[in-house]
């Protein structure tokens, strides 16, 4: 981990990145300014990564980065010579050794178009799992590709030709990931829909970079607007982060774990990592120290039956929602249940507890609820699950056509009706956020 009394330049970057501590967040989802007071606390926060204890009622849960890059990425470099790629990137072993102090229990080193770093002397770790993977660049967007040790090659300009890809990462037990897909500052998701991949990153860097308020951002306002429109056509996908985290001047704003993405796997070893993902058993938190948030549900009985990611039988209009939200006192948490804000409470207490019941739309084939952390302005986001499913014979469903735009907003551009919070909601209403409803 780069040491910030050895990086003069560290406080003119956490300057310019606006990277503030949360309670400096305006209202509204803004940035306040970053003050010298605000660049000294963000400072000594960052001087300590180690983890914080992690309850009993998250055992099982994994956490750890799936986006990440280092030397072997072509775009590490400050100059288009690359002669010295070190200056500006991680190696693996640094990598892999910012992972570990963070406490993590996986790491996925995603260069783009490359395993390379998994034949380094630097790819290994007595402390957590490493799994094998890469960042494709496709014809139209980009995607991680998760449990595999070689790049796979062949034509990603059609749905059909991408999808076909996929099958065989598929057969041979890997997965694919939707990475950043309303980012300014790379690649747009321009497919048809998820095409076979079975997770979007949900959050890629940090929350609030928009590029209608930075200039550059990753815009996760818009793919989570994304994600819940796919739900809506009947996909179901695992919400994963990552913090795509290339250079190391950038590390004190957007390193390993910011955001880090929480997976359940009882074992921890890279498989287990791998199957969580594809059952979309993820919540995707601040950084390594959370907020950790999980929910469970119930159709009929007593029992809380179906954890995230499950796929359960609905009866009747109603199902029972618990919720365990850890270290989030005072934050908000909510519950969005086919695109909709039903719930949302307070957080009392630091390992808190909340029960209700939430109204299904029964003409739908395919019911979804997730949860959300926010901070206590109601706008910044702190953490979101994947959902619990519900259909009438709890099976799967035939998902419908769902187009994807791919403009992304220009600096300074107007908000749009209802546009009140970073999470984008897009009906004047502040509730209905599918995009294909604008």
């Amino acid at each position: 981990m780069t040491d910030s009394t050895a990086d003069p330049s560290r406080r003119d970057v956490l300057r310019a990145s606006g990277a503030v501590p949360l309670g400096a967040f305006a209202v509204d989802g803004t940035l306040a300014g970053a003050t010298e007071r605000a660049v000294d606390e963000l400072e000594a926060a960052l001087a300590d990564v180690s983890p914080a204890p992690r309850p009993a009622s998250f055992d099982g849960w994994r956490p750890g980065d799936l986006h990440c890059h280092t030397v072997n990425s072509h775009d590490v470099c400050a100059d288009p010579t690359c002669e010295e790629p070190w200056t500006y990137g991680f190696t693996t072993a640094e990598q892999v050794r910012n992972a570990e102090l963070k406490g993590f229990d996986y790491l996925a080193i995603s260069d783009h178009n490359t395993v390379a770093a998994q034949s380094d002397s630097g790819y290994e770790s007595s402390e957590l799992a490493l799994v094998g993977g890469y960042e494709h660049s496709l014809a139209n967007g980009h995607a991680g590709i998760f449990g595999v040790d070689s790049v796979y090659e062949g034509p990603t300009d059609t749905d059909g030709a991408l999808a076909s890809l996929l099958g065989r990462v598929h057969a041979d037990g890997g997965l694919g990931v939707i990475n950043h897909p309303r980012t300014s500052i790379s690649s747009v998701w321009e497919y048809g829909g998820p095409v076979g991949l079975d997770a979007v990153e949900v959050w890629s860097i940090a929350w609030y970079l928009r590029s209608d308020r930075t200039g550059l951002g990753s815009n996760n306002h818009l793919a989570l607007e994304m994600y819940d429109a796919y739900l809506d056509a009947g996909h179901r996908l695992a919400a994963v982060g990552g913090s795509d985290s290339h250079w190391r001047i950038t590390d004190p704003v957007g390193g390993v774990g910011t955001p880090t993405t929480w997976v359940y796997a009882p074992s921890g070893e890279a498989t287990d990592v791998v199957d969580g993902i594809r059952s979309g058993r993820t919540f995707v938190s601040w950084d390594w120290n959370g907020p950790l948030v999980k929910i469970e549900a119930r159709t009929t009985g007593r029992q809380y039956d179906l954890a995230v990611g499950d796929l359960g039988r609905r009866f009747g209009e109603h199902a029972a929602v618990r919720t365990i939200v850890s270290g989030a006192s005072g934050h908000r948490v909510r519950l969005i249940v086919d695109g909709i804000l039903a719930a949302e409470t307070v957080v009392t207490t630091p390992e808190f507890v909340w029960e209700t019941t939430v109204e299904l739309e029964g003409d739908r084939p395919q019911n979804w609820f997730r949860a959300e952390v926010l901070y206590e302005d109601g706008a910044t986001m702190r953490a979101i699950t994947s959902p619990v499913y519900l259909t009438d014979d709890g099976r799967p469903v035939d998902p419908e056509p769902v187009d994807t735009p791919v403009d992304v907003p220009e600096f300074g551009e107007e908000a749009r009706p209802g546009d009140t919070d970073s999470r984008c909601t897009c009906h004047p209403d502040g509730l209905r956020r599918a995009f294909y409803d604008r």
